[in-house]
């Protein structure tokens, strides 16, 4: 990305001299070679070598501030909105001979807030961690849309920003896909493919492609029996982490992970093809059971990886209305293992006692 004033590169790109517009020696001082009128864009200065290449310059006669682009030797191009700038006089005629200086005003002050309070954001954490924005969502059920946002690219080492689209990847029936952003010869670019996320992290939750371009992992989608992507609802939390809800009937497969479950003992239940593995740390489920009594029946979850080793998340009574009953909650998992134990209360058994557990969606990290 080119230097450009007022624009940040902090992050994006190392800065240099000219995107902080450096005022060399306080002032840099020269005169206009050929007088202008008010509307001229292209300026020529006697002696323009200590100008940044793009910035603001000041004509002493009436204060007047210009916002320039480019410069060319000797000769400055201003932008289009550039003569009379930032809250000075409008633009005006001015005689050769002018002095002519680079002053600090209010454009530089606000580049440099802008740089330390991205400074002071990013210090708090690794910046190979870093990533905000570029949230991966349903466009179509053959496309995902993936928000504007910034990340920290494993794979060319260095953040960069994507300014938001759409992706129409091959899809197929009832598979799972993860989607990656790497730097492609200085684009930033969308990789899809038909895989689980990667198994580990290499630093904190931030995850990379083991193979190929190794770009960063930004999120997951899931298609049905007819290769159409499910949709959902996707959103920002903290440190990348994102809430996902499924906006389908979560009542039918691959959500309805338990159908007409009756087990007293702990009893797996997986979750595959509902939440993504390895990413997923928490989902959000309807837990819900028929049964032919009005008496209430206790079920327990267990999020152990064995059914033995307990690690018991969840406890849910729930009693019946005309033989029916159902209770909402957000269930922790082993994020290496998508499933979940679970096991009715005896006394609950029987009685043509039926348990269901629908995934509603999920937390992700990324």
């Amino acid at each position: 990305m080119p230097d450009v004033v007022g624009v940040l590169q902090n992050l994006v790109a190392l800065n240099t001299l000219d995107s902080l517009m450096r005022v060399t020696n306080a002032v840099v001082q020269t005169t206009l070679n050929g007088a202008i009128n008010n509307s001229t864009l292209t300026i020529v200065l006697t002696d323009a070598s200590l100008c940044p290449a793009s910035g603001t310059i000041t004509f002493l006669d009436n204060g007047e501030i210009v916002f320039y682009e480019s410069k060319s030797s000797n000769t400055l191009t201003a932008a289009t909105a550039g003569r009379g700038a930032d809250g000075g006089p409008s633009a005006t005629s001015h005689a050769d001979g002018v002095q002519v200086e680079v002053r600090a005003v209010a454009r530089h002050h606000t580049v440099l807030v802008d740089a330390i309070m991205q400074i002071e954001a990013a210090i708090t954490k690794p910046i190979q961690t870093y990533i905000t924005g570029l949230l991966v969502s349903r466009s179509s059920t053959t496309a995902i849309a993936i928000s504007a946002g910034s990340c920290w690219d494993p794979s060319s080492n260095k953040v960069i920003t994507y300014a938001g689209g759409t992706n129409s990847p091959s899809l197929a029936a009832s598979k799972v896909y993860s989607v990656y952003l790497y730097n492609n010869a200085g684009t930033a670019t969308i990789d899809v493919q038909q895989e689980d996320p990667p198994s580990t992290a290499y630093q904190g939750t931030a995850r990379k492609r083991a193979t190929g371009n190794g770009g960063r992992f930004i999120g997951w989608f899931l298609t049905n029996s007819s290769s159409q992507i499910f949709d959902m609802k996707v959103d920002e939390i903290s440190d990348g982490a994102v809430n996902v809800l499924w906006q389908a009937a979560t009542y039918t497969a691959p959500f309805r992970v338990l159908s007409a479950g009756n087990a007293t003992t702990l009893t797996s239940v997986s979750l595959a093809g509902a939440i993504p593995r390895y990413v997923a740390t928490e989902f959000f489920a309807t837990v819900s059971v028929t049964y032919t009594t009005t008496a209430g029946v206790m079920i327990q979850f267990d999020i152990g990886t064995d059914g033995t080793n307990h690690n018991f998340a969840f406890g849910t009574y729930i009693s019946a209305i005309n033989s029916f009953g159902f209770n909402t909650c957000w269930l922790p998992l082993s994020p290496s293992t998508p499933q979940v134990y679970y096991a009715m209360a005896a006394a609950g058994a029987g009685a043509g006692l039926s348990g269901y557990l629908d995934v509603q969606g999920f937390k992700m990290t990324r």
